[in-house]
């Protein structure tokens, strides 16, 4: 309830209503802002990236003068992320290839592995440019800890200020209080490792798992009844765990190599006609782009431009040819 002064008053702790600007906590332990940036983290973004980034740095702030208790962790923590197939293999290339992916901002791992291997694949796996989803496992070290939100709903002072939050109409009420203890939440500011992936999630569609596992199509019965054996329906998302997927994820890592240097290859000049220079061009378009057309440029000594509406360019100039 508000106290003689105005402030909102829980227990034998009390939030008094920052000043505006003020991030100062005083005496308090759990601050209008704190809940306010826990409540809105809780809320979601979704699966926007530019949108969780402010989210986060908000969330980071506040927890960053609590107690040392809530922001600490002893043991494996867990995380489920989508890897996604792009054009330019931004998302791919820097996980396989340097063994690294820094997603920019704090993220949500759990000490519940059941509750990651369930969490999102029916969804997810719905949207065409899902390439597989992969489940990290890490042990943090004192400095990737956010805030150990497990920790706080165990703490009956939180409990008992959180409610007040809620009693007293704060703005990020539903979703502090959507998942409560639910997901087992740490949020760790630690980037993705390639050397941690503990299992790959892949679509439930038998031709995708072979194509995954290189196996080809005079083996495919083969594998259908190990599945059907294994008990593995393909109606759904389904799991491969850690010691399979190293297979998997070495056949990732030679494929987006081998992508990488035959890009790097064509945009160099080498010998080609006109219809190779088109080839060039139609093997990296966009699926949705269209052929432009072809220019000459006279300023390059008669070169011969190709276009498509994505932006990709192909020339031809003096027997070579070459992306731009």
């Amino acid at each position: 309830m508000p106290t003689s002064d105005g402030s909102i008053g829980w227990g034998k702790y009390t939030a008094a209503p920052d000043a505006p600007g003020s991030r100062k906590r005083g005496g308090n332990i759990f601050t209008i802002n704190f809940f306010d940036a826990l409540g809105r983290w809780q809320r979601g973004w979704r699966r926007d990236k530019a949108a969780r980034l402010p989210i986060a740095q908000a969330l980071e702030q506040e927890a960053a003068t609590l107690p040392a208790q809530f922001r600490q962790f002893n043991g494996k923590l867990y995380r489920k992320r989508h890897l996604y197939k792009t054009d330019d293999l931004s998302e791919l290339a820097p996980l396989f290839l340097t063994g690294t992916l820094d997603e920019g901002s704090a993220t949500s791992w759990s000490s519940d592995y059941n509750y990651i291997e369930r969490l999102g694949d029916d969804l997810s796996f719905a949207q065409p440019n899902v390439a597989s989803g992969a489940i990290f496992a890490h042990v943090p070290g004192p400095n990737d800890i956010v805030l150990n939100i497990s920790a706080l709903w165990a703490d009956p002072t939180f409990v008992a200020a959180a409610d007040a939050y809620r009693a007293n109409g704060g703005a990020e009420a539903v979703g502090l209080h959507h998942f409560n203890l639910t997901q087992s939440e740490v949020v760790l500011r630690t980037p993705l490792q390639l050397s941690e992936i503990y299992a790959l999630s892949l679509p439930g569609n038998f031709q995708h798992l072979a194509a995954s596992m290189g196996v080809g199509s005079e083996n495919q019965d083969i594998l259908h009844q190990m599945l059907q054996t294994a008990g593995i329906d393909l109606s759904r998302p389904f799991i491969i765990k850690q010691t399979k997927s190293a297979s998997i994820i070495s056949k990732v890592v030679a494929s987006i190599t081998a992508k990488i240097a035959a890009r790097q290859a064509v945009r160099s000049p080498h010998p080609g006609k006109l219809a190779d220079a088109f080839a060039l061009g139609e093997a990296i378009r966009a699926p949705s782009a269209q052929f432009m057309g072809w220019r000459r440029l006279h300023s390059r000594d008669g070169a011969m431009e190709a276009r498509w509406s994505d932006g990709t360019v192909a020339y031809q100039r003096r027997g070579y040819v070459w992306l731009h």
